[in-house]
């Protein structure tokens, strides 16, 4: 609830009305809510007339302890949530991330939380809902973290409003996020006999390539054109992304002007593309159709069972780029743009054993040469 001084009649939603008259300061605050049918609703109520500023002040303070800043406040946190993601984010928001918060809202925090009223909820509540979900359900650290994030958003929503004081999520604990790199081949054995999978693979071949040689995200890969491949240069530029949301395919921007870059393509992807007809190089390399993003994990799912490589992920296969890149001498800078990373940070540190790894080899050829250099000066 904002505090300040007006004319008179001039009153601001939510706010603490101060009117200065007749050497009195008279107090009035205003409150709103949602009717049923979606209509605010206004409502003023006067807290009388007191002799300095400090002492309206304080009035106001009051009421808001006694009665939250708003009618809202007092509204379950399950009608809230709901209100807010299916009327509040609508045309503000991607429908895809509105799916995506749904699901969180409905499946994940409405069963431990929507019954407790919005001015009521506290730091505990949050952190007994996400023990709950790591231990009783089992969820992944990281998919916790995603659905708190949505928590977060709906309650930011919810101060600037002026619904509730302050975000009780600012004194939840904070979850710590699971290690990012899964475990991925570490000998060229292994990944020649994924790259001789791979290319056996008839319908997913390509993008499967692109995310091994070309070290594109999966969404990046799905979205490709042949428009966007310059074969007299052998490069693609990487421009848009595909994501699936409740069934649906959405074509979409990248999230960040770095993500949007050029790269070269290694001689066994172009060979591959070239085996395509050109008659049938139009749109989509991959003809997207509803089935086709699960069909595409069920499908790298089988080649990884064949090659006994549970451990491996289709978005192992850009991690497995990074790492021979850097490797055999790449630069860390050189793997942050053909990765697309909004920093070079990002990049060291999800590659830090890497990096580590090529200090080592440094390390031993100075050795190498301390040593001989003891030997000649003896």
């Amino acid at each position: 609830m904002k505090i300040s001084v007006r004319k008179k009649g001039r009153r601001n939603n939510n706010s603490g009305n101060l009117q200065f008259r007749k050497g009195f300061w008279y107090v009035e605050v205003s409150v709103h809510f949602i009717n049923d049918d979606g209509n605010k609703i206004y409502r003023r109520k006067y807290l009388g007339r007191f002799k300095n500023k400090t002492e309206a002040e304080q009035a106001v303070k009051q009421y808001q302890l006694e009665n939250g800043i708003s009618i809202e406040s007092k509204t379950l946190m399950k009608d809230f949530l709901r209100d807010w993601i299916s009327v509040r984010c609508r045309g503000k928001k991607q429908e895809s991330t509105i799916f995506n918060q749904k699901d969180h809202i409905d499946n994940y925090i409405i069963p431990y939380i929507g019954n407790i009223m919005l001015g009521k909820l506290k730091s505990n509540d949050i952190n007994l809902m996400t023990s709950q979900l790591l231990a009783d359900r089992k969820l992944a650290r990281n998919t916790v973290i995603t659905i708190t994030d949505t928590l977060n958003a709906a309650l930011n929503y919810a101060v600037n409003e002026d619904y509730i004081n302050k975000n009780p999520m600012k004194k939840a604990a904070k979850i710590k996020p699971s290690p990012r790199l899964k475990a991925i081949p570490n000998n060229y054995e292994q990944i020649f006999n994924l790259t001789k999978e791979i290319i056996a693979e008839k319908i997913y071949k390509i993008p499967f390539l692109l995310c091994l040689y070309g070290g594109l995200r999966r969404g990046e890969a799905l979205g490709v054109k042949w428009e966007d491949i310059d074969f007299s240069r052998k490069t693609l530029r990487v421009s848009r992304q595909t994501i699936t949301s409740g069934g649906r395919i959405y074509e979409k921007e990248l999230k960040t002007e770095k993500s949007q870059r050029v790269i070269v393509l290694p001689d066994i992807v172009i060979e591959e593309l070239e085996k395509i007809a050109k008659p049938e190089r139009k749109g989509f390399i991959i003809k997207i159709t509803r089935r086709k993003p699960y069909c595409f994990y069920y499908r790298f799912r089988k080649i990884i069972q064949k090659l006994k490589m549970e451990s491996v992920t289709i978005h192992s296969l850009r991690h497995i780029n990074a790492s021979l890149l850097l490797n055999n001498g790449i630069s860390i800078d050189s793997v942050s743009r053909r990765l697309g990373h909004s920093s070079i940070k990002v990049t060291g540190d999800i590659y830090a054993h890497e990096i580590l790894g090529a200090q080592e080899k440094e390390a031993k050829i100075l050795d190498e040469i301390s040593k001989k250099a003891i030997m000649n000066n003896n």
